[in-house]
């Protein structure tokens, strides 16, 4: 259930079209969703796997924004 909510997450953020690498951007922005089973919880981390990630964040607010995707998965 975990997976399918950060998988959802991250479906939205990739339909974003958020290109880096270059002006425009060459690359689509890589997204990767990890899902790891604690002794306790499970922990899901989507996570904008490139240097630029931190700034289009803080530029776009993509994963903020994307959230609520969550919630209908």
């Amino acid at each position: 259930m975990l997976g399918r909510k950060a998988a959802a997450v991250a479906d939205q953020v990739e339909a974003a079209g958020i290109r880096v690498d270059g002006v425009p951007g060459k690359v689509a922005l890589p997204v990767t969703v990890d899902v790891a089973a604690g002794a306790e919880r499970a922990r899901a981390r989507v996570i904008l796997d490139h240097p630029a990630g931190i700034a289009v964040e803080a530029k776009h607010g993509i994963l903020t924004s994307s959230i609520d995707a969550a919630r209908n998965a």
